[in-house]
């Protein structure tokens, strides 16, 4: 395993077996069967404009690259970290994990795998989820998300 740029972890997290169930209801305070049918989103929107489709079926891996300013770089990664340490508590987040691009330290990559739609969302609606994206607008960061299927 290969360690990220930024933290000191290694870069692979699994919270349960492959293939195995896990169940939403103690995270939320609410049954399984409320978190399932969670408030439809087809797409998200990098800052950009441009749109990342999500598959409704199936685990969802997102790479989003975050270009920040040079005197911005700080806050960007503290930003990533605070995100990344309460996302990983969330019961189908499978990955997330952030990297700094080693010769371009202004460059930042976000990688995130979801056991299925229902967990992209999910994690959506979160409120920190809700502050790192202001954060990011604050600091004027510019994001690309792409979505990527497992071959």
């Amino acid at each position: 395993m290969n360690e990220n740029f930024i933290g000191d972890r290694p870069s692979v997290r699994i919270h349960h077996q492959p293939g195995g169930g896990s169940s939403l209801g103690g995270f939320l305070g609410g049954s399984q069967e409320d978190t399932e049918n969670v408030a439809s989103q087809e797409s998200l929107k990098s800052s950009a404009g441009k749109t990342a489709t999500l598959p409704k079926e199936g685990v969802i891996s997102l790479q989003t690259v975050i270009q920040v300013e040079k005197d911005y770089v700080n806050q960007a990664v503290s930003a990533l970290k605070r995100i990344r340490m309460k996302a990983r508590k969330e019961l189908r987040c499978n990955r997330f994990e952030v990297f700094q691009d080693h010769s371009n330290p202004t460059t930042l990559l976000l990688f995130e795998e979801y056991e299925d739609y229902n967990a992209v969302m999910l994690h959506r609606r979160q409120d920190y989820t809700d502050d790192f994206e202001e954060a990011l607008k604050e600091i004027n960061a510019k994001t690309s998300i792409t979505t990527l299927k497992t071959l």
